[in-house]
């Protein structure tokens, strides 16, 4: 027989340099090109050619690899090497294929170019036969025809001519938008990617990619970049050359798919078989997070976000429970505040509630916990007092003053029929608790109102026996109003002028009204149970004449957001079907400014939904968070920046969707769960005069704020009996009490006045955001204390 050598790779053949393209550009190799390539590698190791068969060494392997096809490594091991086959297995991790030599039935040599790393041991091996045992086997025992022996493996081969790129990571600037970090919809960036190179692989010289999109959201201003030289085992960035990418308004969340093809190591005679190049896939998400947010948290967050600056720093903070037990106090960014977070003892359903327990001029956070402890902490985390009840606590706790008494009290009930009341030091208010005839479902609050005008507060309870009771401070039940189904959440109050409606949802998907007496007024038939709690909006925004002008909004277990109006009719463009159910309660506010409100909340599909008043879809909308999302939405402009940010939990954690679009004076409407921070569930739509306008039934009255809470400004409209007064005011104190700002009203007239404060003290001075408190004086009237919340 005759022997051959050849020159050194790559000046084996011209099909040799066919296979190398072929390889860089994962084409198909041709019958010819498979034959070269066998035969450089059977000529490199001094293969014994013969008809009946052929054979070599295998301890030939690494030097034809060294020697003859320029690695820079390649090594024999034995299989009494220790870690054996640990060895192979790292190697096929790294993505570096090798050889075993094999026996048992006679001698094979094979690839080994796979590793299962999922806790089966399983090796994949190319046998050379046609492909026809190739496959997954244990070592050495699991191999086909009769082998059990591996003898020896050539392993850490690496290196040759080229580099091998790959994408490391990337990092985006934004030339226009927020500035928060995140791409958004309708922002511009510029994009520098991270390449690494990857060990005993040649340096990347003269690198140079471009970037391809064929997604009409995302157009390419400049697609070239250049890198310096990239050292096996580095990485380098396109620091000073990025690319910028426009990304197109209304896209909603989304990822874009992008191709960057890099070519390096041309040279300075720029042969295109020298070259390296590779066509590197990635993607970029287009998010509507607030920077630093989500807070991903195990088993989720279920009750709604409290915002409020609860510290006094002039920031909006977001304080919320999780069903881990603990309490969250964070700033904008996602950043928990010293003291936080505080651990109940047991998961946490309901929502927090807000306000200044004790008098002492600080907010504090009131909770319940499965470990059936109502907490009151202080904003630093700590605990003002707590008190333990004698069963489960799932539900939002209310706080009111229910005996008119300028001191709060705490309401809530447990799983076993108990209702409690607190008082703001933490024993049991008079004659509570007691034992209502049904339990009540799980974290479905109460709702608390004076009714009845007698100056103290009734307590209403929807219990699983499909009844609503009324319960007054001295715990007596006044009435009991049986609708046609369980109450499975809790129940809305709404006021107009001296009146007071009821308004419940049930588990055989009806809506019922209740008069301030206890009488079912009607019961509205919708489909599928309702779990959400009731909201009463005016979505027009015109004027009201009655309960006539307001709407109801439901969300029910089979997927429909309803609007109807107060008598039953289903206002055009509902319902809203969004296919799985909704068990968050909704929020309205005009958050695109385009002169719609919008309703907003969250469904069982994972999507946060926000649908104007005519039935339409806003842009940007639905938000697939990719969790359900059960918790209802809370809405403010969080970071001060001109558009509102939602904040809602999932069952993954606490969401806030940063939306990008400005608002105006008065975007909301029903901001947060139960209508307060308090959450008593009432809602008050008295205009400040009377149903006629009539001169002769004009009276004194104060009017809620409206927008509450207030962004830059607010009007306080109110009504005169007489214009026979020489001062008439308003008065304006902060949560400890003292006067912010005095506001004389000049040449005010029997009937209706209006008042615009923006948010300035008595010295032009910006107020801190928080709960202020207000009321119309005049030389012998003072009128009942209004309260609203500041959130710049």
């Amino acid at each position: 027989y005759n022997t051959y050598d050849f020159p050194s790779f790559p000046e084996l053949n011209d099909y040799l340099e066919s296979v190398k393209d072929c390889y860089l550009t994962n084409d198909d190799l041709s019958n010819t090109d498979i034959a070269a390539l066998s035969f450089a590698c059977g000529v490199s190791v001094e293969m014994n050619y013969h008809p009946e068969g052929s054979g070599a060494y295998a301890s030939d392997v690494p030097i034809a690899f060294l020697n003859k096809f320029n690695y820079d490594s390649a090594t024999n091991y034995s299989s009494s090497y220790p870690g054996f086959y640990s060895l192979i297995a790292d190697n096929m991790m790294n993505a570096q294929p090798g050889a075993l030599s094999i026996s048992g039935a006679g001698n094979h040599y094979i690839v080994c170019d796979g590793y299962d790393s999922s806790g089966d041991n399983l090796f994949h091996l190319n046998f050379g036969w046609g492909g026809s045992s190739d496959g997954w086997y244990s070592l050495p025992n699991g191999m086909p025809s009769g082998f059990n022996v591996v003898n020896k493996a050539t392993m850490n081969i690496e290196g040759g001519e080229l580099p091998f790129l790959e994408i490391d990571s990337y990092f985006v600037a934004e030339l226009t938008g927020d500035f928060d970090g995140n791409v958004n919809p309708g922002e511009s960036i510029a994009l520098r990617i991270r390449l690494s190179n990857r060990e005993s692989f040649a340096t990347a010289t003269d690198i140079e990619g471009t970037i391809h999109c064929d997604d009409p959201r995302a157009t390419i201003t400049d697609s070239i970049g250049t890198w310096n030289d990239i050292a096996p085992g580095s990485s380098g960035l396109n620091l000073i050359d990025p690319f910028s990418i426009e990304f197109a308004e209304g896209i909603g969340v989304c990822s874009i798919d992008f191709t960057l093809h890099v070519t390096s190591n041309i040279g300075k005679e720029k042969i295109p078989k020298e070259r390296y190049d590779a066509d590197l896939d990635f993607s970029i998400d287009v998010v509507m997070d607030q920077a630093g947010w989500p807070i991903e948290l195990i088993n989720g967050v279920s009750g709604g976000p409290a915002l409020i600056d609860i510290n006094n720093n002039g920031e909006i903070d977001i304080i919320f429970g999780d069903k881990n037990g603990n309490v969250h106090c964070c700033d904008k960014s996602g950043n928990e505040f010293a003291g936080f977070p505080f651990n109940t003892g047991n998961q946490i359903y309901g929502s927090v509630a807000i306000a200044d327990i004790n008098s002492d001029g600080e907010l504090n956070i009131v909770v319940g916990s499965r470990s059936n402890n109502i907490y009151v902490l202080k904003p630093n985390g700590d605990v003002l007092f707590s008190f333990a009840s004698t069963g489960n606590i799932l539900c939002t706790p209310v706080i009111s003053d229910i005996d008119n008494n300028g001191s709060y009290e705490i309401i809530f009930q447990t799983i076993y029929k108990d209702l409690y009341v607190i008082d703001s030091s933490g024993a049991n208010y008079p004659n509570f608790p007691i034992t209502l005839p049904s339990a009540m479902y799980m974290n479905a609050g109460v709702a608390v109102a004076d009714i009845n005008g007698d100056n103290l507060k009734e307590i209403l309870v929807g219990c699983s026996d499909g009844n609503i009771y009324c319960i007054n401070t001295t715990a007596d039940t006044v009435w009991t109003a049986e609708t046609s189904g369980a109450i499975r959440s809790a129940p809305s109050i709404v006021k107009f002028e001296e009146d007071y409606k009821i308004v419940a949802g049930t588990s055989t998907g009806k809506v019922s009204i209740i008069s301030s007496d206890g009488v079912v007024e009607n019961e509205i038939t919708l489909s599928g149970e309702i779990r959400t709690s009731p909201i009463i909006v005016n979505l027009d925004n015109s004027d009201i004449t009655g309960f006539d002008d307001l709407e109801i909004v439901v969300g029910t277990m089979t997927g429909k957001l309803y609007v109807v109006d107060w008598a039953g009719n289903i206002l055009s463009g509902f319902p809203y079907n969004t296919g799985t159910a909704i068990e968050s309660t909704p929020i309205v506010a005009d958050i695109d400014d385009d002169g719609l409100f919008d309703i907003i909340f969250g469904c069982n599909d994972d999507n946060l939904y926000a649908i104007a008043s005519n039935g339409g879809i806003v842009t940007d909308f639905p938000i697939d968070c990719g969790y359900e999302i059960k918790s209802p939405p809370s809405i403010a402009d969080i970071d001060e920046d001109g558009d509102y940010e939602i904040a809602f939990g999932t069952i993954n954690g606490l969401w806030i969707i940063d939306y990008k679009s400005a608002y105006g004076d008065s975007s909301i409407m029903w901001s947060m769960y139960r209508y307060d921070l308090e959450r008593t569930g009432l809602v008050d739509w008295t205009p400040p005069h009377s149903i006629n306008d009539n001169p002769d039934q004009y009276r004194y009255f104060i009017a809620q704020n409206f927008p509450n809470p207030v962004k830059t400004s607010t009007t306080i409209s109110f009504s005169l009996a007489t214009n026979k007064h020489e001062q008439t005011r308003i008065k304006i104190y902060n949560i400890k009490g003292q006067l912010v700002k005095k506001c004389e009203v000049k040449n005010a007239k029997c009937g209706i006045n209006e008042l615009t404060w923006n948010g300035m003290d008595a010295n032009g001075n910006k107020v801190a955001n928080g709960i202020y408190f207000y009321r119309l004086e005049t030389d012998d009237y003072k009128s009942e204390i209004k309260k609203m919340i500041l959130l710049r």
